[in-house]
């Protein structure tokens, strides 16, 4: 039986294929990035394909969720968007990490404020992580937010 797991990893496959065809018509530097995603996205699809093709399908559309979290998650996402605009990609995104990083794990009862406080710390490493690699090493700038804009 065809679960969502299937079909997800088949568009995805279909996607970076298509992806890799599309990018074809770039240079030569241009394209290395796209192509590199893309097989790694065509391996992982794979595995995932592999892993899922003898489970179950979950009954109903979100499964075991909870519909709370789903909201609070979806209000989150809308928050970073936001915050992107407003306070920066490093601002907005060591707040949505750290939150999300406390909030999920605060639901197994352990921690309280170690747990907040590896949150910060972790979502500050990654996002440092990932601005260092788009900022130096892909040289693509990314958005300083209105409020910390230095002009």
């Amino acid at each position: 039986m065809v679960n969502r797991n299937t079909i997800f990893s088949l568009l995805i496959i279909i996607f970076a294929i298509g992806a890799i065809f599309e990018v074809q018509e770039l240079g030569t530097d241009s394209r290395i990035f796209p192509q590199v995603i893309s097989v790694i996205l065509i391996i992982l699809s794979l595995l995932h394909l592999v892993k899922h093709a003898r489970i179950k399908p979950i009954q109903g559309f979100f499964g075991d969720a909870v519909i709370s979290r789903l909201i609070i998650m979806a209000l989150g996402m809308i928050f970073y968007v936001f915050g992107v605009k407003y306070l920066g990609f490093t601002a907005a995104s060591v707040i949505f990490l750290s939150f999300f990083m406390w909030y999920f794990h605060i639901r197994r009862k352990v921690g309280g404020m170690r747990i907040l406080l590896f949150s910060v710390i972790l979502s500050v490493v990654i996002t440092l992580t990932f601005y260092g690699i788009f900022q130096y090493l892909f040289l693509i700038p990314l958005p300083q937010g209105v409020i910390f804009a230095i002009n």
